[in-house]
């Protein structure tokens, strides 16, 4: 069995067990989905839920790499973002920043970059605390559907990459994430 079977398996595997915990927690007359994500589908299927969003897509992302670059992934997710947000979507992100002591801090470097380009399009982005790292590859659409897992938006993650997410259809999972993500907007600003 190779690594990258032996990967998807174990992924797959805890996918299950999501869903099960998720049911019994969260008890409710709709039914929670859940849908694994290896790879480059995980691009696909986030770019198509991106363009259908009606409302709201909150993220919390500990890295989000747009390059001027053709054809560059993390750029079309970008745009994707700015389209909605003119079409009328609430749209928030919530980035990694480190505490800056010297050392090369190219994750900052990149994840100011792609502040600067989306705040351009509209859209309000925010940094976490230096003091305490956001490791989180969060993205929450309508209040309904989170796409969770070790994808960040680079060009290395959402195309050559062994990467493996969940995208999980249950409102009462998109709450208890937006709370989350409240909680570490403010502690940020504390």
């Amino acid at each position: 069995m190779t690594t990258r079977l032996r990967s998807s398996l174990v992924f797959i595997g805890i996918g299950l067990v999501l869903g099960l915990v998720l049911r019994s927690f969260y008890p409710s007359p709709g039914v929670v989905s859940v849908r694994f994500l290896p790879n480059e589908q995980y691009f696909e299927v986030l770019k198509k839920y991106l363009e259908q969003a009606e409302r709201e897509i909150a993220i919390s992302m500990f890295l989000f790499a747009i390059r001027d670059t053709p054809h560059n992934r993390p750029a079309v997710l970008g745009q994707r973002l700015i389209q909605a947000a003119r079409r009328g979507v609430r749209v928030s992100l919530l980035l990694e920043r480190e505490e800056e002591r010297g050392e090369d801090l190219s994750l900052n470097a990149s994840n100011r970059f792609t502040a600067i380009r989306l705040r351009g399009g509209g859209i309000p982005v925010s940094f976490d605390s230096p003091r305490r790292r956001t490791h989180t590859k969060l993205v929450v659409i309508d209040r309904r559907y989170v796409f969770i897992g070790s994808h960040n938006w680079t060009q290395s993650a959402l195309k050559y990459n062994n990467e493996a997410s969940l995208l999980v259809d249950s409102p009462q999972l998109a709450q208890a994430v937006l709370t989350y993500f409240s909680a570490i907007s403010h502690a940020a600003k504390e």
